[in-house]
């Protein structure tokens, strides 16, 4: 078991067919936004993660102020990918329906995007380059970001 030191991981985007960068940190993220796979950076090979469900992530272009981060879409996907076409509307994360601490959701904005994407949580905006992406946890009151 390695207990650390940790350098902080990335979160990494593409296609199937894009080659996964090899000088990462371990426990760095693969989003293929075509097949909607996780990889895993195990410090020499990516690994594909299990998911809990085949659609473990929703997909929405241009969505209206909040509609990618909406409750039901909270409660039942891990994240969302947003794909812009235009300039994007702010998108607050709504709090999950079952309060329990521990949550995670994350936020990508899809590498084909040609505008940033602000996504706000617990008052704090976050603004999300075309192909990047970040996670919240929910801690049983407000989203934090996950570094």
């Amino acid at each position: 078991m390695y207990k650390g030191p940790f350098d902080h991981f990335m979160f990494y985007i593409g296609l199937s067919t894009d080659a996964k960068p090899t000088n990462v940190a371990l426990g760095s993220r693969f989003f293929e936004t075509d097949t909607r796979a996780w990889y895993i950076f195990d410090s020499s090979n990516w690994s594909i993660m299990p998911s809990k469900s085949s659609a473990a992530m929703y997909a929405i272009t241009d969505p209206a102020i909040n509609a990618a981060v909406v409750t039901t879409i909270v409660n039942a996907y891990d994240g969302t990918v947003i794909t812009l076409t235009g300039a994007g509307n702010a998108q607050t994360l709504q709090p999950p329906t079952i309060a329990t601490a521990g949550k995670i959701f994350t936020v990508v904005n899809n590498d084909t995007s040609t505008n940033n994407v602000s996504v706000v949580a617990n008052g704090t905006d976050y603004v999300l380059t075309p192909g990047e992406a970040q996670s919240f946890i929910w801690d049983g009151s407000a989203w934090g970001r996950l570094i």
